[in-house]
């Protein structure tokens, strides 16, 4: 804490807030909600000309990386709590320049080394663990993007293409808490010859799109854990957004299909070989856990499941709809909805979408 910018801890002060059990400290946050926006996006480190070089200044590199998870945090609390006005403001502006500020870094630079090939004098638990932040934010930032794409049906800013990076480590490596446990977990649970090290996050997606998904990917997929699966979940949504937005889009649901039902193997060899609680991901349910230990549990990813349930039943839909129009019929000019499963874009109200998950309870797959 001692050694991060304040404007990060700003912004996780104001996202404790958010969900702090007493009232005041809501209130009390909403008032700072725009002071600290504005001071996280004209910080001179976000702003700044710095790419991400691994054999340069480490502690350069880590203000850059600060930056920017303070500036996702500010687009996550004003999203979840801001107004109406602040909400339009991060999803279509701020959040616009924290996905060029990405790019600026290279999203191709967010890469491991191989450390399982390292003995452990050689082992830099810092540069691993600076790796590991760039990697996992530039992976929330492509969930944020996603969240707008299902929430607000507002086209995505991340490409999959451009997503050249690693995946996330396992859970394990990096909640380790000392260099030596981390050193052990990656070899433990990423060995010198597993094909982690040579699959990027583009990589993983476009082979759980294919028909003849390998044994080996399906299992190196399930131990990399939930965080990553949240993402490819996602990346599905991203998928067939741009299908609903494509002329002739109903011809191009195969791949959707292979990833729709690679992914639910996937999850469910997952759960089978990592039941909650055993390593490699931290998920703990003990009532008693002490405050310390909060951070270890499993969050919101576990709820992947439920967002490959929407892309299914998204993707059906698309199937029906897409059947029952004849092929030379014509559209009259002006008539008819924009989108065949959602009408309105960039919609800041999250209406459609709730509309849409209550209209599911009879239809019929």
């Amino acid at each position: 804490m001692l050694a991060a910018k304040p404007a990060v801890l700003a912004a996780m002060a104001l996202i404790g807030a958010c969900v702090s059990p007493d009232m005041p400290d809501n209130e009390d946050a909403r008032t700072w909600f725009n002071c600290v926006e504005e001071m996280v996006f004209i910080d001179d480190d976000f702003n700044s000309d710095l790419t991400y070089q691994s054999p340069g200044d480490m502690a350069m590199q880590r203000r850059k990386i600060q930056a920017i998870q303070a500036a996702y945090i500010v687009c996550l609390y004003q999203n979840w709590e801001g107004t109406d006005a602040s909400k339009s403001r991060i999803r279509r502006y701020r959040f616009a320049t924290l996905v060029s500020t990405a790019r600026d870094i290279s999203i191709t630079a967010a890469r491991h080394l191989n450390y399982s090939e390292q003995g452990r004098h050689e082992f830099e638990w810092k540069e691993y663990a600076a790796r590991e932040e760039l990697i996992r934010v530039f992976t929330w930032i492509f969930l944020l993007d996603s969240a707008f794409v299902i929430f607000n049906n507002l086209p995505p800013r991340m490409v999959i293409k451009e997503m050249r990076m690693h995946m996330a480590t396992p859970e394990a490596c990096f909640q380790a808490t000392t260099a030596d446990q981390c050193h052990h977990q990656l070899q433990l649970f990423l060995p010198a010859r597993s094909l982690y090290w040579t699959i990027s996050f583009r990589g993983s997606f476009e082979s759980i799109c294919k028909d003849d998904l390998s044994v080996n990917i399906r299992h190196l997929l399930a131990t990399l854990g939930p965080l990553n699966l949240f993402a490819l979940t996602s990346a599905i949504h991203s998928q067939i957004f741009q299908f609903r937005s494509a002329v002739g889009s109903f011809q191009l649901r195969s791949p959707i299909q292979n990833a729709l039902s690679n992914w639910r193997d996937i999850w469910h060899l997952f759960s089978s070989t990592f039941p909650q609680g055993i390593m490699p991901h931290m998920t703990i349910e003990d009532p008693h856990i002490q405050p310390g230990e909060l951070w270890r549990r499993m969050g919101f990813c576990r709820y992947a499941p439920e967002y490959w349930l929407l892309a299914h039943l998204m993707a059906d839909r698309l199937a029906v709809l897409g059947t029952s129009k004849a092929e030379d019929e014509l559209e009259p000019l002006d008539e008819g909805p924009l989108d065949p499963i959602l009408n309105r874009y960039d919609q800041t109200s999250m209406r459609q979408v709730n509309d849409l998950i209550m209209g599911f309870q009879t239809f019929q797959i």
